[in-house]
């Protein structure tokens, strides 16, 4: 919030190395799912979201993470 990284919750995933996997995230109202290839891997919630606003996505400093395609869709 306010240009801040924080971290909502965390969990162990499995991550293929050299294999395109789809990462999905859904939210609706304060709570998000998210998913790997389809299969729902946690839920969190975040009621600091005031209003709709920006997309961020980090990685681990780490890490070698490429991202093919991030598409927004609005829920039904």
């Amino acid at each position: 919030q306010n240009g801040r990284r924080g971290q909502l919750a965390m969990k162990e995933a499995p991550v293929v190395l050299d294999k395109w996997q789809k990462l999905g995230v859904r939210l609706q109202a304060d709570k998000f799912e998210i998913s790997i290839d389809g299969q729902k891997v946690m839920e969190t919630s975040d009621r600091g979201l005031p209003f709709p606003g920006a997309l961020g996505v980090w990685i681990q400093s780490d890490s070698r993470t490429h991202f093919g395609l991030i598409e927004l869709k609005s829920l039904p």
